[in-house]
């Protein structure tokens, strides 16, 4: 219910303030908002925006090379929390596959390299 809720106000925002909204899929099932900006003041403005939103996660990407290239990406808090918490499992379980596969023997190795072994 709340991930509607958030999408809802990201749609009015959008709308509201004539800014140009996508929405992105990310891991895990998740999805989030992604503001298209055309400069820096774009950017700050509308990570501006976010920020008086309770409950809001925003984080943004520029590049000034050449031409100007912005985004502003937003999830519901609750979201984020969930998304970063299954990443780090995911991350934990495959540093610890690693350093066993490191350790292993040469059999030991293989079978974990086919999936015989996790």
């Amino acid at each position: 219910m709340e991930t509607e809720r958030f999408e809802g106000k990201m749609a009015l925002l959008a709308k509201k303030h004539g800014l140009r909204l996508e929405w992105q899929p990310v891991r895990f099932g998740h999805r989030r908002a992604r503001f298209t900006c055309d400069s820096y003041e774009e950017v700050t403005a509308v990570q501006s925006l976010l920020r008086r939103i309770g409950g809001a996660w925003a984080d943004s990407w520029v590049c000034f090379e050449g031409e100007f290239e912005g985004y502003v990406y937003a999830m519901a808090r609750k979201d984020h929390d969930d998304l970063e918490r299954q990443r780090k499992a995911e991350s934990d379980r495959l540093e610890d596959w690693w350093l066993r596969y490191h350790l292993a023997d040469v059999e030991t190795r293989r079978l974990m390299a086919c999936g015989e072994i996790e």
